[in-house]
């Protein structure tokens, strides 16, 4: 009786073990809602290796700005493996419909900025300006890539440098890819002094302004400009 009685709570504990194994989630990355607005939500995903990853919301085209280097591979539905790999501080498109699991294959976590577009883009809504800053200040705003919907832009501007007087026409998600102290002089306005950590993000909406870095380091940053108001 006492040999039975042992015997059935063993497979009970058992039984329990397996059931709370299969109730870890396959997707345990780590995720942190950053902005959520009418316009735009913006994560920062932070994976550790040897796991996996999905999108929140496939259904959304988005714009992914890897803060690490790495590579891993993606599952398709029918199982089969594609190797992927990025640079630090790379932007990536991905449109609607296209996001596969990921397992990161690294030895150290990495992190991105996941920013989900609510809207889609429409010309006439999102006309460019003739100030914005990648055409009256090329030196220091370069366009990464764009299509209907979002224009990527990278910013380098040099220790104490400044800025020619630009249009930001957009809205705008700011990728803070190294740290920032800038005195910002918006048109018709008083200075503003703006200090970033590296890594962080802020929203931004239309502006006019002058920027001059205060710093003895070089600052970049990526601007993700939905094309929909």
């Amino acid at each position: 009786m006492r040999y039975s009685l042992t015997r059935a709570l063993g497979r009970c504990v058992c039984f329990c073990a397996v059931a709370l194994v299969s109730s870890i989630p396959l997707f345990s990355e780590t995720r942190e809602v950053l902005i959520d607005n009418a316009k735009v939500r913006v994560l920062r995903v932070t994976v550790h290796p040897g796991e996996a990853t999905e999108i929140d919301n496939p259904k959304l085209d988005r714009v992914v700005v890897w803060l690490q280097e790495g590579r891993g591979h993606t599952l398709s539905p029918a199982g089969k493996a594609e190797s992927i790999s990025w640079k630090q501080n790379e932007a990536k498109w991905e449109p609607a419909d296209s996001a596969r699991s990921m397992r990161l294959n690294a030895k150290d976590s990495v992190a991105a900025i996941v920013v989900e577009l609510k809207g889609k883009g429409d010309a006439q809504k999102a006309p460019a300006s003739p100030q914005n800053p990648w055409i009256v200040d090329p030196k220091h705003y370069k366009i990464e890539f764009e299509n209907r919907n979002v224009r990527v832009s990278r910013v380098k501007i040099g220790p104490k440098e400044s800025t020619p007087l630009h249009e930001h026409s957009l809205n705008r998600v700011v990728v803070y890819l190294t740290p920032l102290d800038f005195q910002i002089d918006p048109e018709g306005k008083p200075s503003e002094h703006s200090v970033q950590k590296a890594g962080a993000v802020a929203w931004g909406t239309p502006v006019r302004h002058t920027e001059h870095n205060l710093s003895d380091e070089e600052f970049e940053g990526v601007v993700i400009e939905p094309k929909y108001r």
